[in-house]
């Protein structure tokens, strides 16, 4: 019988041995299919990776160019505010308006009518606003200078002080042959 036992225990463990390399070979085959399995998610998620940082690339460049495009139309945008000011504000400038207006339609008129430009300009310039002068001269009376006068007198001044008169002249001779203080009206005199 112990030839039997023997067998037995031999069967047992050859069992035994038999079913740790069934295990041994399932775990591996687990095992490797996990590490088949992360090698290719890995793989798969590099791949992923690559593509997302193309793409990222490619968005970034379409950012910079959308950007770049953005203050081009601004800074055409403001090109054109600034050129519209300017066209309306040479539009008021030169295009007139109510009685300007009115006159110009009259000018329009006469030269339809056959007045001459030469005729229409020359009665333009010789418009003027009437002038209020006071018909009453402005006299004032100052001693001429001789160069035995000293003294005051000798000026005068109109339009508030902005035009002054002086004036000199040789002195009067007398019947001996003196010189007298005042001028002699028979000779020149110099107004200044």
């Amino acid at each position: 019988m112990s030839l039997g036992l023997h067998d037995t225990r031999l069967r047992r463990r050859r069992q035994f041995r038999w079913m740790i390399v069934k295990w041994l070979i399932a775990l591996g085959a687990i095992l490797g299919a996990g590490v088949f399995a992360y090698e290719s998610g890995s793989t798969l998620a590099q791949r992923e990776i690559a593509a997302l940082r193309t793409e990222i690339d490619s968005l970034r460049a379409k950012v910079e160019s959308l950007q770049r495009e953005n203050t081009d139309l601004r800074a055409d945008a403001i090109l054109t505010e600034r050129r519209l000011q300017e066209a309306e504000a040479r539009y008021a400038k030169d295009v007139p308006r109510g009685r300007m207006a009115a006159l110009l339609d009259q000018l329009k008129e006469k030269l339809a009518a056959g007045v001459t430009l030469e005729r229409l300009e020359f009665l333009i310039a010789a418009a003027d606003n009437p002038r209020t002068c006071s018909a009453e001269p402005a006299t004032k009376r100052f001693i001429v200078q001789t160069p035995l006068t000293t003294g005051g007198n000798d000026s005068v001044s109109f339009a508030d002080k902005r035009i002054t008169i002086t004036a000199s002249g040789e002195p009067t001779v007398n019947a001996e042959g003196n010189r007298e203080a005042w001028f002699d009206p028979a000779k020149p005199v110099t107004v200044h």
